[in-house]
Protein backbone atom coordinates (compact mmCIF):
# COMPACT_ATOMS: atom_id res chain seq x y z
CA UNK A 1 0.00 0.00 0.00
CA UNK A 2 1.38 3.41 -0.97
CA UNK A 3 1.85 5.80 1.96
CA UNK A 4 -0.16 9.01 1.91
CA UNK A 5 1.67 12.29 2.28
CA UNK A 6 1.52 13.30 5.98
CA UNK A 7 -0.44 16.52 5.39
CA UNK A 8 -2.87 15.14 2.82
CA UNK A 9 -6.59 15.42 3.72
CA UNK A 10 -8.03 12.04 4.69
CA UNK A 11 -11.02 12.55 2.43
CA UNK A 12 -9.13 13.54 -0.72
CA UNK A 13 -11.23 13.29 -3.90
CA UNK A 14 -10.55 10.65 -6.57
CA UNK A 15 -9.48 11.29 -10.18
CA UNK A 16 -10.63 9.35 -13.21
CA UNK A 17 -8.02 6.65 -12.58
CA UNK A 18 -9.16 6.13 -9.02
CA UNK A 19 -6.09 7.57 -7.31
CA UNK A 20 -6.21 10.31 -4.72
CA UNK A 21 -6.04 13.96 -5.82
CA UNK A 22 -4.50 16.14 -3.08
CA UNK A 23 -6.55 19.05 -1.83
CA UNK A 24 -3.75 21.59 -2.24
CA UNK A 25 -5.62 24.36 -0.36
CA UNK A 26 -6.01 22.23 2.76
CA UNK A 27 -2.47 20.86 2.30
CA UNK A 28 -0.88 24.31 2.18
CA UNK A 29 -2.95 25.66 5.06
CA UNK A 30 -2.00 22.74 7.30
CA UNK A 31 1.64 23.12 6.28
CA UNK A 32 1.56 26.82 7.16
CA UNK A 33 0.01 26.15 10.57
CA UNK A 34 2.52 23.40 11.27
CA UNK A 35 5.46 25.69 10.51
CA UNK A 36 3.93 28.44 12.67
CA UNK A 37 3.66 26.06 15.60
CA UNK A 38 7.21 24.78 15.08
CA UNK A 39 8.58 28.31 14.79
CA UNK A 40 6.76 29.48 17.92
CA UNK A 41 7.94 26.43 19.83
CA UNK A 42 11.51 26.95 18.73
CA UNK A 43 11.39 30.61 19.74
CA UNK A 44 9.95 29.79 23.15
CA UNK A 45 12.63 27.12 23.72
CA UNK A 46 15.37 29.51 22.69
CA UNK A 47 14.11 32.22 25.04
CA UNK A 48 13.68 29.76 27.89
CA UNK A 49 17.23 28.49 27.35
CA UNK A 50 18.57 32.01 27.86
CA UNK A 51 16.55 32.47 31.06
CA UNK A 52 14.41 35.27 29.68
CA UNK A 53 11.23 33.34 28.98
CA UNK A 54 9.11 34.69 31.85
CA UNK A 55 10.13 38.29 31.19
CA UNK A 56 9.48 37.96 27.48
CA UNK A 57 6.03 36.46 28.04
CA UNK A 58 5.15 39.23 30.50
CA UNK A 59 6.26 41.94 28.08
CA UNK A 60 4.39 40.30 25.21
CA UNK A 61 1.21 40.15 27.29
CA UNK A 62 1.53 43.80 28.28
CA UNK A 63 2.02 44.75 24.64
CA UNK A 64 -1.04 42.77 23.50
CA UNK A 65 -3.20 44.26 26.25
CA UNK A 66 -2.07 47.81 25.45
CA UNK A 67 -2.75 47.29 21.77
CA UNK A 68 -6.20 45.87 22.54
CA UNK A 69 -7.07 48.91 24.65
CA UNK A 70 -5.93 51.15 21.80
CA UNK A 71 -7.94 49.20 19.24
CA UNK A 72 -11.08 49.50 21.36
CA UNK A 73 -10.52 53.21 21.91
CA UNK A 74 -10.26 53.73 18.14
CA UNK A 75 -13.18 51.48 17.15
CA UNK A 76 -10.86 49.06 15.31
CA UNK A 77 -12.98 45.93 15.57
CA UNK A 78 -11.00 43.62 13.25
CA UNK A 79 -7.76 44.51 15.01
CA UNK A 80 -9.35 43.99 18.44
CA UNK A 81 -10.56 40.55 17.38
CA UNK A 82 -7.11 39.67 16.03
CA UNK A 83 -5.42 40.75 19.26
CA UNK A 84 -7.84 38.70 21.35
CA UNK A 85 -7.07 35.73 19.11
CA UNK A 86 -3.36 36.26 19.77
CA UNK A 87 -3.90 36.13 23.53
CA UNK A 88 -4.82 39.63 24.72
CA UNK A 89 -6.64 39.52 28.04
CA UNK A 90 -10.42 39.81 28.33
CA UNK A 91 -10.07 42.84 30.60
CA UNK A 92 -8.29 46.00 29.55
CA UNK A 93 -7.54 49.49 30.81
CA UNK A 94 -9.12 52.10 28.57
CA UNK A 95 -7.55 55.44 27.73
CA UNK A 96 -9.30 57.12 30.69
CA UNK A 97 -7.95 54.53 33.14
CA UNK A 98 -11.14 52.50 33.67
CA UNK A 99 -10.95 48.71 33.84
CA UNK A 100 -13.44 47.28 31.40
CA UNK A 101 -14.04 44.33 29.09
CA UNK A 102 -14.08 44.24 25.29
CA UNK A 103 -17.68 42.97 25.28
CA UNK A 104 -18.83 45.82 27.50
CA UNK A 105 -17.16 48.39 25.25
CA UNK A 106 -18.55 46.76 22.11
CA UNK A 107 -22.08 46.70 23.56
CA UNK A 108 -21.94 50.35 24.59
CA UNK A 109 -20.83 51.33 21.09
CA UNK A 110 -23.15 48.95 19.25
CA UNK A 111 -20.27 47.18 17.51
CA UNK A 112 -22.19 44.14 16.23
CA UNK A 113 -19.29 42.37 14.43
CA UNK A 114 -17.08 42.50 17.51
CA UNK A 115 -19.99 41.47 19.75
CA UNK A 116 -20.61 38.42 17.57
CA UNK A 117 -16.92 37.51 17.56
CA UNK A 118 -16.66 37.82 21.34
CA UNK A 119 -19.80 35.82 22.06
CA UNK A 120 -18.74 33.13 19.59
CA UNK A 121 -15.42 32.86 21.43
CA UNK A 122 -16.88 32.47 24.89
CA UNK A 123 -17.26 36.02 26.23
CA UNK A 124 -19.48 36.08 29.31
CA UNK A 125 -22.53 38.33 28.68
CA UNK A 126 -22.94 38.74 32.45
CA UNK A 127 -19.41 39.82 33.31
CA UNK A 128 -19.52 43.29 34.87
CA UNK A 129 -16.93 45.99 35.33
CA UNK A 130 -17.49 48.28 38.33
CA UNK A 131 -21.12 47.14 38.42
CA UNK A 132 -21.73 47.92 34.75
CA UNK A 133 -22.75 44.86 32.73
CA UNK A 134 -22.85 44.59 28.92
CA UNK A 135 -26.66 44.63 29.10
CA UNK A 136 -26.74 47.82 31.17
CA UNK A 137 -24.19 49.41 28.83
CA UNK A 138 -26.36 48.59 25.82
CA UNK A 139 -29.44 50.05 27.54
CA UNK A 140 -27.61 53.24 28.48
CA UNK A 141 -26.54 53.81 24.88
CA UNK A 142 -29.96 52.80 23.54
CA UNK A 143 -28.80 49.83 21.43
CA UNK A 144 -31.97 47.83 20.85
CA UNK A 145 -30.36 45.22 18.60
CA UNK A 146 -27.55 44.70 21.10
CA UNK A 147 -29.99 44.34 24.00
CA UNK A 148 -31.89 41.69 22.04
CA UNK A 149 -28.65 39.86 21.15
CA UNK A 150 -27.42 39.83 24.74
CA UNK A 151 -30.73 38.51 26.03
CA UNK A 152 -30.61 35.75 23.41
CA UNK A 153 -27.05 34.96 24.55
CA UNK A 154 -28.14 34.49 28.14
CA UNK A 155 -27.68 37.91 29.72
CA UNK A 156 -29.41 38.01 33.11
CA UNK A 157 -32.43 40.24 32.54
CA UNK A 158 -32.78 40.85 36.29
CA UNK A 159 -29.08 41.21 36.96
CA UNK A 160 -28.16 44.12 39.22
CA UNK A 161 -25.23 46.39 39.85
CA UNK A 162 -23.77 47.06 43.29
CA UNK A 163 -26.74 49.25 44.16
CA UNK A 164 -29.40 46.79 43.07
CA UNK A 165 -30.35 48.70 39.94
CA UNK A 166 -31.62 46.66 36.99
CA UNK A 167 -31.61 47.20 33.24
CA UNK A 168 -35.37 47.75 33.40
CA UNK A 169 -34.87 50.66 35.80
CA UNK A 170 -32.41 52.26 33.39
CA UNK A 171 -34.72 51.80 30.41
CA UNK A 172 -37.59 53.27 32.42
CA UNK A 173 -35.54 56.29 33.50
CA UNK A 174 -34.55 56.94 29.89
CA UNK A 175 -38.09 56.48 28.62
CA UNK A 176 -37.00 53.83 26.11
CA UNK A 177 -40.25 51.98 25.51
CA UNK A 178 -38.67 49.72 22.89
CA UNK A 179 -36.03 48.51 25.35
CA UNK A 180 -38.62 48.31 28.12
CA UNK A 181 -40.73 45.98 25.97
CA UNK A 182 -37.76 43.71 25.23
CA UNK A 183 -36.84 43.45 28.89
CA UNK A 184 -40.39 42.85 30.11
CA UNK A 185 -40.92 40.18 27.46
CA UNK A 186 -37.68 38.53 28.62
CA UNK A 187 -39.01 38.33 32.17
CA UNK A 188 -37.82 41.51 33.86
CA UNK A 189 -39.33 41.97 37.33
CA UNK A 190 -41.41 45.12 37.13
CA UNK A 191 -41.37 45.87 40.87
CA UNK A 192 -37.78 44.87 41.64
CA UNK A 193 -36.25 47.32 44.12
CA UNK A 194 -32.75 48.72 44.30
CA UNK A 195 -30.80 49.27 47.50
CA UNK A 196 -32.80 52.44 48.24
CA UNK A 197 -36.17 50.85 47.53
CA UNK A 198 -36.55 52.44 44.12
CA UNK A 199 -38.48 50.69 41.34
CA UNK A 200 -38.66 51.04 37.57
CA UNK A 201 -41.82 53.13 37.93
CA UNK A 202 -40.12 55.57 40.29
CA UNK A 203 -37.23 55.83 37.82
CA UNK A 204 -39.64 56.51 34.98
CA UNK A 205 -41.10 59.33 37.05
CA UNK A 206 -37.72 60.94 37.71
CA UNK A 207 -36.92 59.90 41.26
CA UNK A 208 -34.84 62.65 42.87
CA UNK A 209 -31.89 60.36 43.66
CA UNK A 210 -31.66 59.05 40.08
CA UNK A 211 -29.47 61.79 38.67
CA UNK A 212 -26.86 61.46 41.40
CA UNK A 213 -27.00 57.68 41.08
CA UNK A 214 -26.50 57.68 37.32
CA UNK A 215 -23.73 60.25 37.55
CA UNK A 216 -21.80 58.11 40.00
CA UNK A 217 -22.52 54.65 38.63
CA UNK A 218 -22.46 55.16 34.89
CA UNK A 219 -20.15 58.08 34.30
CA UNK A 220 -17.87 57.02 37.18
CA UNK A 221 -16.25 60.34 37.89
CA UNK A 222 -16.71 62.15 34.58
CA UNK A 223 -18.19 65.64 34.81
CA UNK A 224 -21.36 65.95 32.74
CA UNK A 225 -24.53 67.97 33.04
CA UNK A 226 -27.97 66.70 32.00
CA UNK A 227 -27.64 68.85 28.88
CA UNK A 228 -24.34 67.16 27.91
CA UNK A 229 -25.45 63.64 28.83
CA UNK A 230 -29.08 62.85 27.94
CA UNK A 231 -29.18 59.76 30.16
CA UNK A 232 -29.07 62.05 33.23
CA UNK A 233 -32.50 63.47 32.35
CA UNK A 234 -35.58 61.64 33.47
CA UNK A 235 -37.81 61.16 30.45
CA UNK A 236 -41.14 61.32 32.34
CA UNK A 237 -42.58 59.55 29.31
CA UNK A 238 -46.29 58.77 29.83
CA UNK A 239 -46.03 55.81 27.46
CA UNK A 240 -43.29 54.25 29.56
CA UNK A 241 -45.24 54.87 32.76
CA UNK A 242 -48.41 53.41 31.27
CA UNK A 243 -46.54 50.30 30.06
CA UNK A 244 -45.08 49.68 33.51
CA UNK A 245 -48.50 50.06 35.10
CA UNK A 246 -49.98 47.59 32.60
CA UNK A 247 -47.21 45.18 33.56
CA UNK A 248 -48.39 45.39 37.17
CA UNK A 249 -46.14 48.06 38.66
CA UNK A 250 -47.25 49.26 42.10
CA UNK A 251 -48.33 52.87 41.60
CA UNK A 252 -47.87 53.60 45.32
CA UNK A 253 -44.54 51.85 45.89
CA UNK A 254 -42.39 53.80 48.37
CA UNK A 255 -38.61 53.99 48.52
CA UNK A 256 -36.53 54.52 51.65
CA UNK A 257 -36.86 58.29 51.39
CA UNK A 258 -40.62 58.03 51.29
CA UNK A 259 -40.73 58.93 47.61
CA UNK A 260 -43.47 57.55 45.39
CA UNK A 261 -43.97 57.78 41.66
CA UNK A 262 -46.24 60.80 42.21
CA UNK A 263 -43.84 62.73 44.45
CA UNK A 264 -41.02 61.90 42.06
CA UNK A 265 -42.93 63.29 39.10
CA UNK A 266 -44.41 66.34 40.86
CA UNK A 267 -41.03 67.84 41.65
CA UNK A 268 -40.33 68.21 37.92
CA UNK A 269 -43.00 70.87 37.60
CA UNK A 270 -44.97 71.73 34.47
CA UNK A 271 -43.54 69.00 32.23
CA UNK A 272 -44.76 66.36 34.66
CA UNK A 273 -48.47 67.10 34.18
CA UNK A 274 -49.21 64.25 31.70
CA UNK A 275 -47.40 61.74 33.94
CA UNK A 276 -49.15 63.03 37.07
CA UNK A 277 -52.57 62.77 35.42
CA UNK A 278 -51.84 59.15 34.47
CA UNK A 279 -50.63 58.25 37.96
CA UNK A 280 -53.64 59.83 39.67
CA UNK A 281 -56.00 58.06 37.29
CA UNK A 282 -54.34 54.77 38.29
CA UNK A 283 -54.86 55.39 42.00
CA UNK A 284 -51.75 57.24 43.16
CA UNK A 285 -52.22 58.73 46.66
CA UNK A 286 -52.23 62.51 46.24
CA UNK A 287 -51.51 63.36 49.89
CA UNK A 288 -48.64 60.96 50.51
CA UNK A 289 -45.68 62.50 52.36
CA UNK A 290 -41.99 61.84 51.84
CA UNK A 291 -39.75 61.14 54.81
CA UNK A 292 -39.00 64.88 54.92
CA UNK A 293 -42.69 65.73 55.02
CA UNK A 294 -43.18 66.90 51.43
CA UNK A 295 -46.46 66.22 49.63
CA UNK A 296 -46.88 66.15 45.83
CA UNK A 297 -48.52 69.57 45.75
CA UNK A 298 -45.83 71.13 47.93
CA UNK A 299 -43.14 69.65 45.69
CA UNK A 300 -44.92 71.02 42.62
CA UNK A 301 -45.41 74.59 43.81
CA UNK A 302 -42.86 75.19 46.52
CA UNK A 303 -43.49 76.91 49.86
CA UNK A 304 -45.58 79.80 48.47
CA UNK A 305 -48.61 79.89 46.14
CA UNK A 306 -47.74 80.20 42.46
CA UNK A 307 -48.96 83.10 40.32
CA UNK A 308 -51.43 82.24 37.58
CA UNK A 309 -48.75 82.81 34.95
CA UNK A 310 -46.35 80.23 36.39
CA UNK A 311 -45.84 77.25 34.05
CA UNK A 312 -46.36 74.84 36.97
CA UNK A 313 -49.72 76.34 37.93
CA UNK A 314 -51.80 73.86 35.83
CA UNK A 315 -50.07 70.99 37.64
CA UNK A 316 -50.83 72.48 41.05
CA UNK A 317 -54.43 73.17 40.09
CA UNK A 318 -54.86 69.59 38.87
CA UNK A 319 -53.49 68.16 42.11
CA UNK A 320 -55.77 70.41 44.14
CA UNK A 321 -58.82 69.29 42.16
CA UNK A 322 -57.72 65.69 42.78
CA UNK A 323 -57.88 66.37 46.52
CA UNK A 324 -54.29 67.27 47.30
CA UNK A 325 -53.53 69.50 50.26
CA UNK A 326 -50.31 70.82 51.66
Amino acid sequence: MALRRPLLALSAPQNAGGSAVPDLKIDLEMTRRTWEILAATALALAIAATGGGALWLKQRQQHLDAELARALDYYESPRAAALLHQGAHGEVTSADGDRTTPLLVACYRGDQPLIEYLLAHGANPNRSSDGLSPLRAAVISGRRAVVARLLAAGAAVNGTDGQGSTALMLAAHLGRRDLLELLLTAGAEVDAQDADGGTALLEACGRASSIAFLDQEILRGDTHTPQQAPWLRAALDPGTIERLLRAGADVNAVDRNGETALTSAAIHGAKALPAVKLLVARGARVNVRTRDGFTPILLAQGPVPLPASDPARPLVDFLRRAGAVK
